[in-house]
């Protein structure tokens, strides 16, 4: 059987030698207001907000700064973009090896147009946007690297990182 071994309460100490000097606590009330208390709210307005100063807090004009990080997020969320150029030499000799080798293609000049390096991954959910399984990856790189356009580098355990061979992105 367990006993539970209470061990009695102390005392708090809030005096200032336990403290040091000049840093006393004060656990009570406030005697300041809070900012949001000290306005000027009514009842509430229809639209079951407070109004403030007889107009509802909807009447406050608000404007939206767009910013360069907030227009670069607009335009990431709006879609994806191929930057070019791209040789149109590649572009006909991946179509003509079929299956996914042209949007593997694509999509290497794609990852690394974005800056992630000359040595790429291709994440699986935007294979999957594409309609390539991962079989149809590693098809589609092997005719890639058999016909010279890309270089793809294996570990076991680890998504294959693919570089350009011609560099024209």
């Amino acid at each position: 059987m367990r006993r539970l071994v209470e061990f009695p309460k102390m005392p708090r100490r809030w005096d200032t030698a336990a403290m040091g000097a000049g840093r006393e606590r004060h656990t009570g009330p406030s005697h300041k207001k809070s900012p949001i208390e000290s306005l000027p709210f009514t009842t509430p307005g229809a639209d079951g907000l407070p109004e403030v100063g007889g107009t509802s807090m909807d009447a406050i004009p608000s404007v939206e700064v767009p910013t360069s990080a907030s227009r670069a997020y607009a335009a990431r969320r709006q879609g994806r973009f191929l930057k070019g150029p791209i040789a149109w030499s590649e572009i006909a000799a991946a179509a003509r090896l079929g299956g996914a080798a042209l949007p593997l293609l694509l999509l290497v000049h794609h990852r690394i147009a974005l800056g992630a390096g000359p040595a790429v991954t291709l994440p699986q959910h935007v294979l999957a946007d594409l309609g390539i399984d991962r079989r149809a990856k590693s098809r589609g790189l092997h005719a890639l690297e058999k016909a010279g356009l890309v270089r793809a580098e294996r570990e076991r355990g680890r998504p294959a990182r693919v570089a350009l061979m011609r560099e024209s992105a």
